[in-house]
């Protein structure tokens, strides 16, 4: 069986103008094989920076199969070209290619093992110091323990390389990195659901110093979910971030090299969708960020690594208003505020409309 589609996409906003083709072509063998062919094409031009308006081409490749109920594979390439009008250091031309590989294997009671490689490879032909070389490897375990609770554990190996010569030691500079992703959810009785998302991160730099040093990052973020109906639930839960650095600090420069941190934080979501296209979230956290270990509180004006509370809201709506129009915005508001130095607070805020126009 052989389906295409292809469509046209408009945006346009105050800061810039995309215009967008899409094609994709796919050949299914009932249900146990397909392959898709497809392609991106996009203009985008901003207007209150020309120098930044690029073209992009992407042209990708999937494929799906199925042994037995048991076995599946898939594997994907995609190879992706960016052109600016006026290529500079900081926006240079560049190909990609991106190759991702998964194995999956089916057990008994609704149990899943994956095996996962991902491969991305990015040039510039005028900036050598960009390019590098990204490997993930991962191995993935699912288990649904009934209705709406399913465990998922996650760990992966990455390691990234520059192809510069000479590591560039305040930036570009090669790591390998080992991390754990942890996500749970289980069926409290009732409308009432727990969740847990966690995530943890060992990166080791093939030349650790001061400006990139060695580190550990640990994410918590427990939640209660009351679900009203299929369409609108609410969640609260708290958050505990963690980042820790390894150094020898008489052998720092003295206030530019990162400090370790601590972020205690509650968390709200609300979330309705319906049939109609509607989707809307909302989510605010409020969040207190300590370094218990930064001496560079102690000095007068100096606000690298100062304590802060901060409170962050984040909108996001989408409405399909008709077949070919779809309406998106997103509300982003901060308020962070210093509790050690006076008059060091901050504020900002973000809005985004866009009317998207398919044809």
């Amino acid at each position: 069986k052989q389906q295409s589609d292809f469509s046209g996409l408009l945006k346009l906003s105050r800061d810039y103008y995309i215009n967008e083709l899409q094609g994709r072509l796919q050949f299914n063998s009932q249900s146990t094989f397909s392959t898709e062919f497809y392609t991106n094409e996009e203009l985008v031009i901003y207007r209150r920076h020309l120098p930044m308006r690029y073209f992009q081409s992407l042209l990708g490749f999937s494929l799906d199969k199925t042994f037995f109920t048991v076995f599946n594979f898939q594997f994907q390439d995609e190879i992706q070209y960016r052109y600016y009008w006026q290529s500079t250091e900081e926006f240079p031309n560049y190909w990609r290619n991106h190759i991702y590989l998964c194995g999956n294997f089916f057990g008994l009671a609704l149990s899943r093992v994956s095996l996962l490689y991902d491969w991305e490879k990015k040039q510039h032909p005028t900036a050598h110091d960009y390019d590098y070389d990204d490997q993930r490897w991962g191995i993935q375990f699912y288990h649904s323990w009934g209705w709406h609770s399913n465990t998922t554990l996650w760990i992966q190996h990455r390691q990234m390389d520059y192809s510069s010569l000479v590591p560039d030691s305040t930036y570009h500079n090669d790591f390998r990195q080992e991390s754990l992703f942890l996500t749970m959810r289980q069926n409290l009785g009732g409308a009432l659901i727990a969740k847990l998302n966690a995530e943890f991160d060992w990166r080791f730099y093939k030349l650790s110093n001061s400006f990139t040093p060695n580190f550990q990052y640990y994410r918590l973020e427990p939640m209660l979910v009351y679900e009203f109906n299929s369409q609108f639930s609410l969640g609260c839960g708290m958050l505990y971030e963690m980042k820790k650095y390894q150094y020898e600090r008489e052998n720092v420069n003295f206030g530019l090299e990162p400090e370790d941190y601590h972020i205690y934080g509650l968390v709200i979501d609300i979330d309705y969708f319906n049939l109609k296209g509607i989707i809307l979230s909302v989510s605010h956290t409020f969040s207190l960020t300590r370094y218990p270990g930064s001496p560079t509180g102690n000095i007068p004006g100096l606000s690298l690594y100062t304590d802060r509370n901060e409170n962050n809201t984040m909108l996001y709506f989408s409405w399909q208003a008709l077949k070919s129009v779809e309406i998106n915005l997103v509300a982003h508001y901060d308020n962070d505020r210093d509790v050690e130095i006076e008059h060091n607070d901050s504020r900002s805020s973000l809005f985004t409309l866009d009317v998207a126009y398919k044809f």
